[in-house]
């Protein structure tokens, strides 16, 4: 676990890099950054196969912004779900409207997961937020265990919210 939060802090300060490096861009792109954010994650976060970053687009819907692992296909990709619905569609609809973490420890009660990635054991889903804005959300797929490490949840919200320092940048 402490070797885990050490690369933790060595993420962080090379994604930060990364930031200050593409904020001196005459047109800085966020999408830039969160492929950079979810190689982090991949490293850092044991289990985490399958991950994406899906962000809201004109019609009010969560789709996959960019994405992470090998089970990807163009077809997954296209999947969307309506942020704000009432009650929710997906996880993610719930964390990004209440903005608040959610983890999944067993998928098998959540049909649209299993449909697109048969595979997936548990998931987190962390809201990509800057203070009381939020801007999409992280999810990391587990194929291998029912659970994640202890140590997982914490992490995936600290980078959920450094995504969302780094997006609240970019855009100002």
């Amino acid at each position: 676990e402490n070797i885990a939060w050490s690369k933790l802090v060595e993420s962080i300060t090379a994604l930060n890099y990364s930031v200050n490096s593409e904020l001196r861009r005459q047109s800085p792109e966020v999408l830039n950054v969160f492929r950079k954010g979810l190689e982090a994650t991949a490293d850092l976060i044991p289990g985490g196969e399958i991950m994406d970053i899906r962000l809201v687009n004109e019609k009010d819907e969560l789709y996959f912004a960019v994405t992470h692992g090998a089970a990807w296909t163009e077809q997954s990709k296209q999947t969307r779900f309506p942020a704000n619905k009432k009650p929710p569609a997906s996880a993610g609809s719930v964390v990004y409207q209440t903005g608040e973490m959610k983890v999944i420890p067993n998928v098998k009660g959540y049909p649209p997961y299993k449909e697109i990635f048969p595979n997936t054991k548990s998931m987190m889903i962390a809201p990509i937020r800057s203070q009381n804005k939020v801007y999409g959300v992280l999810d990391i797929r587990n194929v291998r265990s029912e659970q994640f490490p202890s140590y997982a949840q914490q992490m995936a919200e600290l980078l959920g919210q450094q995504l969302g320092l780094y997006h609240e940048l970019i855009d100002t």
